[in-house]
């Protein structure tokens, strides 16, 4: 399933996946997020946040 959640303001310094996965659970969805901040950014946890509840509102929207 390709999809991005990233901004395009912060593609450059983030990457993401977005997965179905099927297991012995039944299907299930994976998020991965990748990130280099070649300095402390007190924000990183503002943007995660707001990356995975984009994530989980296309899911919603989806299912």
């Amino acid at each position: 399933m390709p999809a991005s959640f990233i901004s395009s303001e912060l593609r450059e310094n983030y990457s993401d996946l977005y997965f179905k996965v099927d297991t012995t659970l039944g299907l299930r969805c994976l998020y991965v997020l990748c990130e280099h901040k070649s300095y402390p950014d007190d924000d990183a946890p503002l943007q995660l946040a707001e990356n995975i509840v984009k994530a989980l509102r296309t899911r919603v929207k989806i299912s």
